[in-house]
């Protein structure tokens, strides 16, 4: 049986982080997942709170820790940020794997089908070459839990399964110091590299405004297409919920509650009443939950290329 990983990447969400690991045990559950099918590294940024270190601790899943130092640039010390603490840890990770890497961030809930749609779309892809596949679905308005297409081409970090050789042929390069610490000059350097690909299979033009890691590999499924034709596998209805109603650029309302236990309460009431927009109103979280026809899918996957 093939050994896989799964990153988290966490830093100072102990509620939101909780609430995605119960969803991932009901997923694996429903998945029938054996613990020697994952390994899960937990990427922790340096000064992560006690909690979030507690409940890393405890996850109930085979895992690797690795708890981030804050490193040196322009003489100050500073944290690794998300970008290059996910691909860092990927670095370390993904040698280890046998096929793909997942990445669930402490504010993405997983249907409890997730994984028995990777696994669909695994058997309807066979042996195509592919760099992704998504979790988060093209059509808001979409019943139709079994369509996957390769189009539209456009990377979401929430939840994705990325692809071993896609990784270590197109992401892996770019993880390293030069991109850290000049993520402007590193896109610009690839759209201008694919600058004849404008308007055609590279959607991104001149702009460098998104930069970081999400932006870079959007890019990458481009450039993976443009030299390999890999594809890239979106279905219409999402396989993952994003709970983020606050963190670094979601400036919201707090969770109601004093202590942990009544924050993290009140979350799970606030995702099982379809609630999150009363607490943020950022366009990527969603005005409802799951789409409830997830719950009846038949797990039969309908690939349009």
């Amino acid at each position: 049986m093939p050994h896989n990983v799964i990153f988290r990447p966490v830093f100072n969400r102990p509620e939101m982080l909780q609430l995605s690991i119960d969803y991932e045990a009901e997923a694996r559950k429903t998945g029938d997942i054996q613990d020697n099918e994952y390994t899960t590294w937990f990427l922790v940024e340096h000064g992560a709170p006690e909690k979030v270190h507690e409940i890393v601790e405890n996850y109930p899943f085979p895992s690797v820790r690795l708890y981030r130092n804050r490193w040196w640039r322009s003489g100050e010390k500073k944290r690794y940020g998300i970008s290059r603490n996910l691909l860092e840890g990927m670095k370390k990770g993904f040698p280890t794997a046998d096929n793909h890497g997942i990445v669930i961030e402490d504010d993405i809930l997983i249907h409890k089908s997730y994984f028995n749609y990777i696994t669909a779309v695994l058997n309807a892809i066979g042996d195509i070459n592919y760099s992704v596949i998504s979790a988060t679905g093209y059509r808001n308005d979409s019943s139709n839990c079994s369509i996957v297409s390769t189009k539209p081409r456009h990377f979401s970090p929430l939840a994705p399964l990325i692809s071993k050789p896609f990784w270590n042929n197109y992401i892996r390069p770019y993880s390293k110091s030069s991109y850290y610490q000049n993520r402007k000059k590193t896109v610009a350097r690839l759209n201008t590299a694919y600058k004849s690909n404008w308007d055609k299979e590279y959607k991104f033009n001149d702009s460098t405004t998104y930069n970081n890691h999400d932006g870079l590999i959007n890019r990458l499924v481009d450039v993976a297409y443009i030299e390999e034709k890999r594809l890239m596998l979106t279905p219409e209805v999402s396989r993952q919920m994003h709970i983020g109603i606050y963190g670094l650029n979601n400036k919201s309302k707090p969770i109601p509650g004093n202590s942990y236990h009544e924050r993290l309460d009140a979350l799970r009431k606030i995702v099982l009443d379809n609630r999150l927009k009363e607490f943020n109103n950022s366009n990527v979280i969603p005005e409802k939950g799951f789409r409830k026809e997830l719950d009846s899918w038949n797990g039969m996957i309908d690939l349009r290329q």
